[in-house]
C-alpha cells in the first residue's frame, strides 16, 4: 500500500491554484507527493546546488492573489510566497530531498506521449523523500525519440475463466461460511477471532466476492481494540477500503471509524476533515449526527478548531433515530463528566434513563463501562440505577456479565447511601453465585450494611419497629403489613419520596405520594425532581393552575414532549380568551421546540392576536417564537418583517441577538451591505446593553468586513480599535491587529500599518495571523 494520507492545503483563491499533498510509505521508505494544479499553464523550475541537489522549487503564477497566503509546512517541505511584477512566486523548500516532475498529459486519454517536455504545464508534481524515490527507478532510458501511445482504458472486460476458458460460475462456497462465522463472532464481541477469521478467509479466497464484507468486519473489529499497532494498521485498512469501495453503503461507517482513529492519534486536521466529509456527503443520515457528536467530544474548546460543546446539542437534534439520539446524549454525559460538569452529566443520563432505559440493553459491555465511569466520578446513584436496570433486564446471552455487575451494583448503592437497594443486590448476588470467589467478600459487606442501617435509623419508634420486622422476616405476610404501615407513617411525616422506594407498585398510596411530591417540588421550585415523579401519572388529577406550573417546570428542563402532554387538549376546554391565552403561549413555545413549526406558527400568531385584543403585554414576547418558526419554515420575507417588529417591541432584549444575527446573515447573503451593517451594529448594541459577548468577536469581524467592502476604511479602523479593547483569545487579537494594519495599508498610512502589525506580534502563541503580520512587516520595511 502506497498512499496513507491526503492533506488538502487551501490555496484555492481567486487565482485557482489547487495544492494537495499525498503522504505514503513503500518498502520502508517514507515519501510525500506535492500536486500543483491550475486552470492555466504555469512554470515550475528546480534550483540545484553544486552537489546536484535540489535546494528549491520555484513556481510562477501569472496572477496576483487578493491576499498573500503562506501554507502550512509539512514533514518534507517548507513554503514561502512573494509577489514580483504582478506575479505570485511560490517557493517550495525541501527539508530532505526533492524532485520536480511535469504531469502535462492524461495517460488515460490515448494522446501520443512525446519525450520533449514544455516549460509550462497545468499540473506539476514535487516528490519529497529521504534517500531515494521508492517507487521510481533511477535508470535513464536509451530508446528512440518518437511518440508512444497508451491504448484506451475502456477496453472490453472479460471476467474470470475456468479451465475450459468459459466464464467462471461462482457458487456459494466455504468463503460464505467463513463470513457467517465472522459476523457471529463480531456480534459476540470476539474481535480477535474476527480478525483471525478474516485473514484466514482472504488467504484461502483472495478473490472472494465477499472481500468487501470481510474487510469491513475486520475494520469494525480492529476499531474496538486498544493496541496502538492495530490502530496504525486500521488507518491503512480504512483508506484502502474507501479507495476500492468509495460508493458502498458502508462508506460513511468506514469514514467515521477512520476519523475516530485519527482523533485518537490527535491528528486533529485529518480527523476533522473526514468528519466534515461525512457531514457534507451523507446529509440527512444518522452518520451526520454521529460525526458531529465525535467532533464535539474530541475537539470542543480545542484552540483553533472553532468547535464548542454546543455541537453536542446540534448532533442530538440532527439524529434521525432515537437509538442514535440516545447514544449522543450518553456520550455527551461522559464528556461533561470528563470536563467536571457532574450536574450536566446527571441531567443527560436521566434524560435517557427515565425515557429509554432499554437503550442500555443493546450494548451490555458499553453500558457497564458507562456505569463504572459514573461510579469513578462518585455519581454512585446513577451508577447503581444503571447497574440495577442491567442486572434485572440483561438477556440470557449476556449472563457472563451478571456476576460482576451484581457485585458492583451492591457496592455502588452502598456508596450512594441507598442501603436497602444495596442489600437487595448483595442478596441477589449471593443467591445466584454461591460458588463465586467473591462470595465471602459480598457477604461480609452485606452483613456490615445492616449495622449501617441501624445507625442511620430515625428515632421514630414506629418506623424503627417496622424496619426491624421487615429485616427479620423478609418475604413474609407480616413484613408486607409492616411495609404498608410504614408507608402510612411516612406519608404523615411528609416523606413522600421514601414511599416510592418501598416497591409498592402502582398502589393508591404511591399515587398519593407521587402527586404530593410533584406539588411539593412545584412549591419549592425544584423542577428537576418532577419528571421522575410524573411517570405513569394521570394529568387529570391536576387542576389548571397546577398543569401550567408543571408545564413551565418540564419546559425549563427541556422535557418538551412531557411538557406538551401536560397541556395537551386543554385549550379546547376554555371558552374565554383570557383563559385561552396562557395555553396558546405555552403551546407555541413547546411546539417550536418539538420541531412542529407550522403548528407553532399558528399558535404564535393566535397568541399575538389575542394579546393585542386584550392589551396584554405579558405574552407579546411570543413574537420571538414566531420569528424562529418562520426561519425554520424558510419564510424569510415574513421572518424579516416579524424581526423588525420584534426590534420595536423589545429594543434592548437579549433575545434580539438571534434575530439580529439571522437578519445579518440574510442581508450578507443578499449582498445588501448597508442593511447588514445596520443589523451588525444593532446586535453589538444589544450585547453592550445586556453586558454579554456571545457574538464577539464573530460579528465584530463581520462588521469590519462590511465596512471594508464599502470602502469605509476609517469606520472599519474604529471598529478594530473597539474590538482590540475586548477580552479576546490571542489568535483573535492577532487577527484584529492584522486587519487594522491592512486597513491602514489600504489608506496608504504605512506608519500606522507598521505599528498595527508590530502590535500583532505581541500576544503569545503562533497563528496564521501572526505569521501574516510578520510577512506584512517585511513587505513594508
Amino acid at each position: 500500500m502506497r498512499f496513507l494520507l491526503v492533506l488538502c492545503i487551501c490555496l484555492q483563491m481567486i487565482f485557482a491554484l489547487d495544492v494537495q499533498i499525498n503522504f505514503g510509505k513503500e518498502k520502508g521508505e517514507e515519501f510525500a507527493v506535492l500536486n500543483l494544479a491550475h486552470t492555466k499553464p504555469f512554470e515550475c523550475r528546480e534550483e540545484i546546488d553544486v552537489y546536484n541537489k535540489v535546494t528549491k522549487v520555484v513556481c510562477v503564477i501569472n496572477q496576483t492573489p487578493f491576499n498573500n497566503f503562506i501554507p502550512t509546512g509539512t514533514a518534507f517541505f517548507d513554503f514561502a510566497t512573494h509577489i514580483k511584477d504582478s506575479k505570485l512566486y511560490l517557493d517550495i523548500i525541501p527539508k530532505k530531498n526533492a524532485k520536480l516532475f511535469m504531469t502535462f498529459l492524461d495517460l488515460k486519454g490515448g494522446d501520443p506521449i512525446p519525450v520533449e517536455r514544455p516549460k509550462v504545464s497545468k499540473r506539476w508534481q514535487v516528490v519529497g523523500y529521504e534517500k531515494q524515490i521508492p517507487f521510481l527507478s533511477g535508470k535513464k532510458g536509451n530508446g528512440l525519440n518518437f511518440p508512444i501511445k497508451i491504448a484506451s482504458t475502456q477496453d472490453i472486460y472479460t471476467q474470470q475463466l475456468d479451465v475450459n476458458r468459459q466464464p467462471l460460475v461462482y457458487n456459494e462456497g466455504l468463503d460464505y461460511t467463513y463470513l457467517l462465522e465472522i459476523r457471529k463472532d463480531y456480534e459476540k464481541g470476539k474481535y480477535q477471532d474476527v480478525i483471525l477469521g478474516v485473514n484466514k478467509a482472504l488467504y484461502g479466497y483472495p478473490n472472494s466476492i465477499f472481500r468487501k464484507d470481510f474487510l469491513l468486519n475486520k475494520i469494525k473489529a480492529i476499531a474496538h481494540l486498544k493496541d496502538q499497532e492495530d490502530k496504525n494498521a486500521l488507518i491503512t485498512l480504512c483508506l484502502e477500503w474507501l479507495r476500492d469501495f468509495p460508493s458502498d453503503s458502508a462508506a460513511p461507517e468506514v469514514l467515521y471509524i477512520l476519523a475516530n482513529t485519527y482523533a485518537q492519534f490527535h491528528l486533529n486536521d485529518e480527523a476533522i476533515y473526514y468528519y466534515r466529509r461525512i457531514i457534507n456527503e451523507y446529509v440527512n443520515t444518522d452518520w451526520v449526527a454521529l460525526a458531529e457528536m465525535r467532533m464535539a467530544y474530541y475537539f470542543s474548546n480545542v484552540e483553533g478548531s472553532n468547535i464548542t460543546p454546543a455541537m453536542f446539542a446540534q448532533a442530538y437534534k440532527d439524529a434521525k433515530t432515537q437509538s442514535v439520539a440516545n447514544r449522543i446524549a450518553i456520550t455527551w454525559a461522559v464528556f461533561e463528566l470528563e470536563e467536571g460538569n457532574a450536574q450536566k452529566a446527571q441531567e443527560l443520563f436521566n434524560l435517557i434513563f427515565t425515557q429509554y432505559p432499554y437503550y442500555f440493553l443493546n450494548h451490555p459491555q458499553g453500558s457497564i463501562a458507562i456505569a463504572k465511569t459514573f461510579a469513578a466520578a462518585e455519581l454512585y446513584t446513577e451508577a447503581g440505577k444503571l447497574g440495577a436496570y442491567l442486572a434485572e433486564h440483561l438477556p440470557k446471552t449476556s449472563s457472563e456479565y451478571l456476576e460482576n455487575l451484581l457485585d458492583w451494583t451492591g457496592e455502588w448503592f452502598e456508596e450512594a447511601g441507598l442501603v436497602d437497594e444495596a442489600h437487595r443486590y448483595n442478596a441477589m448476588f449471593m443467591q445466584k453465585f454461591p460458588d463465586s470467589k467473591d462470595y465471602t467478600k459480598v457477604q461480609e459487606r452485606d452483613d456490615a450494611l445492616f449495622f449501617k442501617l441501624e445507625d442511620k435509623m430515625t428515632p421514630d419508634e414506629k418506623l424503627k419497629k417496622y424496619d426491624e420486622i421487615i429485616a427479620k422476616y423478609p418475604d413474609s405476610n407480616i413484613a408486607t403489613e409492616a411495609l404498608k404501615r410504614k408507608a402510612d407513617v411516612l406519608y404523615e411525616l411528609g416523606k413522600y419520596d421514601e414511599i416510592l422506594k418501598l416497591g409498592l407498585g402502582q398502589s393508591e398510596m404511591v399515587a398519593k405520594a407521587q402527586k404530593a411530591l410533584v406539588l411539593q417540588a412545584l412549591a419549592n421550585k425544584e423542577c428537576k425532581k418532577i419528571p421522575s415523579y410524573l411517570e405513569e401519572m394521570d394529568y387529570a388529577q391536576f387542576d389548571q393552575k397546577e398543569r401550567l406550573e408543571i408545564f413551565d417546570c418540564l419546559y425549563s428542563l427541556a422535557f418538551y414532549q412531557e411538557a406538551y402532554k401536560a397541556i395537551e387538549g386543554q385549550i379546547q376546554k376554555e371558552s374565554q380568551a383570557p383563559q385561552k391565552i396562557p395555553y396558546l403561549y405555552r403551546l407555541a413555545k413547546v411546539l417550536n421546540q418539538l420541531g412542529r413549526f407550522a403548528e407553532s406558527k399558528k399558535a404564535s400568531e393566535d397568541c399575538l392576536e389575542l394579546s393585542q385584543a386584550l392589551s396584554d403585554k405579558k405574552y407579546k414576547d411570543v413574537i420571538f417564537v414566531l420569528f424562529d418558526d418562520l426561519v425554520k419554515l424558510g419564510l424569510n420575507d415574513s421572518a424579516q418583517k416579524v424581526g423588525l417588529e420584534a426590534q420595536k417591541l423589545f429594543k434592548n432584549d437579549k433575545r434580539l441577538l438571534e434575530v439580529d444575527f439571522a437578519l445579518l446573515k440574510w442581508a450578507s447573503a443578499n449582498k445588501d451591505y448597508n442593511q447588514a451593517q445596520i443589523y451588525a451594529q444593532d446586535l453589538l448594541r444589544v450585547q453592550k446593553v445586556n453586558q454579554i459577548a456571545d457574538y464577539t468577536p464573530l460579528v465584530n469581524f463581520m462588521l469590519i468586513d462590511l465596512l471594508n467592502q464599502q470602502q469605509q476604511y476609517q469606520e472599519a479602523i474604529k471598529e478594530t480599535q473597539v474590538l482590540a479593547e475586548q477580552k479576546l483569545k490571542n489568535a483573535d487579537l492577532q487577527r484584529v491587529f492584522y486587519t487594522q494594519g491592512s486597513l491602514y495599508k489600504a489608506l496608504g498610512d504605512k506608519n500606522n500599518a507598521q505599528k498595527s502589525f508590530q502590535k500583532c506580534l505581541e500576544p503569545q502563541g503562533m497563528s496564521a495571523w501572526k505569521d501574516l503580520c510578520q510577512k506584512s512587516l517585511q513587505l513594508i520595511e
